[in-house]
């Protein structure tokens, strides 16, 4: 049946390591600014790209880290991803830990079609690696995926809303400055002078600066869910069990 598609395929995938000599935050870090708190290493937070979360996205949140994917419902999330604090937390999150982002956006109210799950690979900070396991991803579970790279969607990459959603999105249209005086615009692909520079932003810049590079899939809610979590388990997502004390 269609539960068994592509099922040992992805499971047998190998991804490579992320990286490790390169700019990442610290999970203290992503904790305070979670909190509305100042982060204690330069760059890692910013005005433009909310981070804060109100009690019910810290309950998402904190069942994110032990489920290895971030749970999140309704239109808005859909659209402005970069918009919802919970996806930039979590974001942030994976970052410090070296590991992909898994999310599930819940179709909401009216929308119709299914739940999207999304792998957002920018957070291995390997982008010589994208291709090739956004590729390997596809062909191991080809139905409803779509890619998107920096410089793909109508949107250029920069996955901002046109206005709809949280106010936070839209100030992410343009870039703004951060709480140290760096410009927090968003880097994409397009904006740099050769792929190299593209790359080498992975190496030196915040995640809040560089644009997700997605491999998604629209599918009913059942299947959805079990997708993000075997992607979970591939790319290792999960906290380890015993330390998911919150403070």
């Amino acid at each position: 049946g269609p539960e068994q598609r592509g099922m040992v395929e992805l499971e047998g995938l190998e991804i490579p390591p992320s990286a490790v000599e390169c700019w990442r935050p610290t999970l203290d870090d992503v904790e305070r600014i979670s909190w509305g708190k100042p982060a204690r290493k330069k760059c890692t937070g910013s005005r433009g790209v909310p981070h804060r979360l109100n009690q019910d996205e810290r309950m998402l949140y904190d069942m994110a880290k032990r489920k290895g994917f971030v749970e999140t419902t309704g239109s808005g999330y859909r659209r402005v991803r970069r918009g919802a604090p919970l996806v930039n937390t979590y974001r942030n999150w994976c970052d410090a830990r070296g590991v992909a982002s898994v999310q599930l956006h819940k179709a909401g109210g009216a929308e119709v079609g299914g739940d999207e799950v999304v792998v957002d690979l920018s957070t291995l900070r390997i982008p010589h690696e994208f291709a090739r396991i956004s590729s390997l991803l596809e062909s191991a579970e080809p139905e409803g995926c779509v890619i998107e790279t920096p410089g793909s969607g109508a949107d250029g990459g920069v996955f901002v809303s046109d206005n709809e959603g949280s106010a936070g999105a839209s100030a992410l249209a343009v870039a703004g400055d951060d709480d140290d005086g760096v410009e927090a615009g968003i880097i994409v692909g397009s904006e740099w002078g050769s792929e190299e520079e593209w790359r080498q932003a992975f190496e030196t810049e915040p995640i809040h600066r560089l644009s997700m590079y997605c491999v998604s899939w629209v599918l009913p809610r059942g299947e959805a869910k079990t997708l993000a979590k075997r992607l979970g388990v591939l790319f290792g997502t999960a906290e380890p069990t015993g330390k998911g004390k919150s403070k």
